[in-house]
């Protein structure tokens, strides 16, 4: 995620009181930090607390690698649409 995304994206997500689904749309990042994994972690939660879908889409590959490492990859619903 650039810089200062993380919580910027916080806020959005903070102030969504129902949805369907949730789509994190990573076709511009090229990193993530570990704030940005905290973030990813913090909207599924929020997905879940809404009873939403939740994906990640366009994950490139350097991202996709420290997503892997967190294990995340496992867990959530990951579209690597590169």
């Amino acid at each position: 995620m650039k810089r200062g995304s993380s919580p910027e994206l916080g806020e959005i997500i903070d102030g969504i009181d129902s949805a369907k689904g949730i789509v994190l749309d990573f076709a511009k990042i090229e990193y993530v930090s570990s704030a940005g994994i905290r973030q990813i972690v913090a909207t599924h939660r929020k997905a879940k607390e809404l009873e939403a879908d939740f994906s990640v889409i366009n994950v490139n590959p350097e991202v996709m690698s420290v997503i892997a490492i967190t294990g995340l990859d496992k867990k959530l619903n990951i579209k690597r649409e590169y």
